[in-house]
């Protein structure tokens, strides 16, 4: 069946198991966007490579998981601007709350 342009995979990988791309892990990316463990670039890299992949999407947020990996993937390689990281969390299912820190 087509969802959104694109055909829902039904692959398996490695030892009988399945490549599923799951909201946690495409939140875990955008996290560590926000918090400076990867840049604009890592991030559009590792939305093209599961583009490229083509693994099977946690069910509940396909929609949700396809538009972020694609948008994401297509990003201009220097800075993601923050309503875009926020937005995509919330389709994923998560809420953004910034907290600011002291660091000296």
């Amino acid at each position: 069946p087509e969802v959104s342009g694109r055909l829902r995979p039904s692959k398996v990988w490695g030892r009988g198991m399945t490549n599923l791309l799951t909201r946690r892990d495409v939140a875990s990316r955008l996290t560590a966007y926000l918090s400076g463990d990867t840049d604009g670039s890592g991030l559009a890299q590792w939305a093209a490579a599961r583009l490229i992949e083509n693994p099977d999407y946690e069910e509940a947020y396909f929609d949700a998981i396809n538009e972020a990996v694609f948008d994401l993937s297509m990003a201009d390689k220097g800075a993601l601007p923050i309503e875009d990281v926020a937005r995509h969390l919330k389709g994923l299912g998560y809420s953004v709350r910034v907290e600011l820190r002291e660091t000296g």
